[in-house]
């Protein structure tokens, strides 16, 4: 600042007056600080200001972390919106902040419509509304909880569901994420999963007997070699040679 910024500053505080303003100083590492500033005077004996007491808040560190705080509610919405799962964002009574577009499609319930003052518990069957406010208070961060039950959609459809409940801070306020999984969808994708990995095995043994067969029959002789060059098999070939 010029010469005349501060003596301007200096003249409000004698008049008794508190100023507030930005101020450019800097840091001991010789870096400009940007900072909003409240300076006020301290009154002596005879009415005159004796001292001045000065509150400053570092505008470049709070533009750091607004940054780093919008950055993280990008990601987040970002993994929200991505997520195959259906994601429910709400706060321990179970009022809904934010909802994904699977856990829209899940409950048969535009998404605005989700987030006009709706609540989880409208939704699940198997707990009364009250028991599931204790289970979000009970939640602990880092420590999520599983809850068994039904989902009512809006055409009276109802869904076993498995409820995944965590917990997390954000912005200073606590929140807590309800994923749900469709247990018709996940066992029968466990079917399917089981299916395929019994496929799968029966053409490897498959694969191994073929393997076996050539091996055993190859007009030339072969033999099978351990790391430490043991002879660990040999067909029938290299058996008459040796």
């Amino acid at each position: 600042h010029d010469p005349a910024y501060y003596a301007e500053i200096m003249a409000t505080l004698r008049r008794g007056e508190v100023w507030r303003g930005p101020l450019i100083g800097r840091r001991s590492n010789d870096a400009l600080s940007f900072q909003e500033a409240t300076l006020a005077p301290l009154a002596g004996p005879d009415g005159k200001a004796m001292a001045f007491v000065a509150i400053k808040r570092d505008l470049a560190r709070d533009t750091l972390t607004e940054r780093a705080l919008e950055s993280r509610e990008t990601r987040l919405q970002t993994m929200l919106e991505g997520a195959g799962d259906g994601v429910i964002v709400h706060n321990n009574a179970g009022l809904i902040a934010d909802a994904n577009p699977s856990a829209s499609a899940m409950l048969g319930v535009d998404r605005d419509d989700l987030l006009a003052g709706r609540r989880i518990g409208e939704f699940f069957e198997g707990r009364t509304e009250a028991e599931l406010v204790k289970a979000f208070r009970d939640v602990v961060e880092g420590a999520p909880i599983t809850l068994e039950g039904n989902f009512r959609r809006a055409d009276g459809q109802s869904i076993p569901v498995s409820l995944r409940i965590g917990a997390f801070l954000f912005g200073g306020e606590r929140f807590l994420v309800t994923m749900h999984v469709d247990r018709e969808i996940l066992k029968a994708e466990t079917q399917e999963l089981g299916t395929r990995v019994e496929q799968r095995t029966r053409e490897l043994h498959e694969s191994e007997r073929r393997f076996k067969r050539l091996f055993r029959c190859a007009p030339e002789a072969m033999v099978m070699v351990s790391e430490s060059g043991t002879i660990v098999q040999s067909n029938q070939r290299a058996e008459a040679m040796f």
